[in-house]
């Protein structure tokens, strides 16, 4: 295997990365996130089995294994020894990824809910909504935010979280949250997911307002400046990019030819997937052999 086949399908999964975080915004926003999911998805498919191979072929070259597990470069085709370098970062990369990945899942499974039920209102002074990840989609609303808002600012918000709960953004945002934890460099991307399905939301909160945008404006901006911290799996109305979000509610930008659009941006998921096969190509016969032993 040369450094090339590493090199290429990182360098793909890196540039249609880029092209999609940077068009995301001309797009329609329940689209720009399942896009941006997708890019995820397949930016790790196509970094992760690099790591992967690169540390497995450090640690199949080390003498002080007595070449215990020399089989590993047949089977990955790394008869080249890794510079120590990039060897031990691959290694630490997996090590601390999978600890990481452990931690995401008990954070997630701690807020959980499978339990159906109306919004449920919690006596607290601070300002708070949020969505719980699961399948019931639990909305928390905090008692001094229900008191402090008006009928129509309220409408704004259980709609917001309804949207977040109905389409069950915390599955996007779990698949996020892995990815980030395996390779932190997924985190630009992790944050314009969550921009864009707070966007969804917001979006869906209009017709809530009877179709007025300013008081879906203005209900984000006042509740942000008072939010609390929520749960980090769970989803809330005041999330990233408060005034972005503002800006782009009361100055709509309408896209020219979003089909045309969509379909072109769409394509680079299935690039980087593609390039991805490379890195699973050489993976396959490691787990062959691994199975055979």
């Amino acid at each position: 295997m040369s450094s090339l086949q590493l090199i290429v399908p990182l360098a793909l999964a890196s540039a249609m990365a880029a092209a999609i975080a940077a068009t995301h915004r001309r797009l329609p926003w329940r689209f720009a996130a399942r896009l941006l999911t997708a890019t995820i998805v397949a930016a790790s498919l196509a970094v992760l089995p690099a790591v992967a191979i690169l540390a497995i072929g450090y640690v199949a070259h080390l003498s002080m294994l007595g070449g215990v597990v020399e089989w590993c470069q047949d089977a990955l085709g790394a008869h080249s020894p890794v510079p120590p370098w990039l060897g031990l970062s691959s290694v630490a990369i997996i090590v601390l990824g999978t600890v990481r990945v452990r931690a995401v899942v008990r954070s997630w499974r701690s807020v959980r809910r499978t339990d159906a039920g109306p919004p449920e209102v919690i006596c607290s002074r601070s300002w708070f909504a949020f969505t719980l990840p699961g399948s019931a989609g639990r909305i928390v609303l905090s008692s001094a935010l229900v008191d402090a808002l008006t009928a129509d600012e309220l409408a704004v918000v259980v709609s917001h979280e309804q949207t977040h709960a109905r389409h069950r953004h915390d599955r996007y945002v779990l698949v996020a949250d892995f990815a980030n934890a395996l390779l932190p460099i997924m985190r630009p991307l992790q944050r314009r997911l969550l921009f864009a399905l707070e966007r969804w939301a917001d979006e869906s909160s209009v017709t809530a307002a009877s179709g007025d945008r300013n008081v879906v404006a203005r209900t984000i901006a006042r509740v942000a400046l008072a939010h609390a911290p929520v749960p980090a799996p769970a989803t809330g109305l005041a999330g990233l990019g408060v005034a972005a979000r503002v800006d782009a509610l009361t100055n709509p930008r309408t896209l020219l030819r979003p089909n045309v659009w969509s379909s072109a941006v769409a394509l680079g998921p299935v690039a980087v997937l593609m390039a991805a096969m490379v890195q699973v190509h050489h993976l396959v016969p490691l787990i062959g052999a691994l199975c055979l032993r």
